[in-house]
């Protein structure tokens, strides 16, 4: 489906693994990114300080 006008996205705790999706990148609107307590790996992604309505990401406890 098409998420382009999501704004918000949150999920925190769902043993998620493996990098950030580059898909993330396509949704220019959001304003809340909450990933956090997952199995995150990696870098975040430079794309993720360039949303310009973000007032909230959480992504701590991941292996970022």
């Amino acid at each position: 489906g098409d998420l382009t006008m999501l704004e918000q996205l949150r999920l925190g705790e769902n043993q998620f693994s493996g990098k950030l999706p580059t898909s993330l990148r396509k949704l220019s609107l959001l304003s809340w990114l909450a990933l956090d307590h997952n199995e995150l790996t990696g870098t975040i992604p430079a794309f993720v300080g360039q949303y310009e309505d973000m007032s909230d990401c959480y992504l701590q406890d991941n292996k970022l």
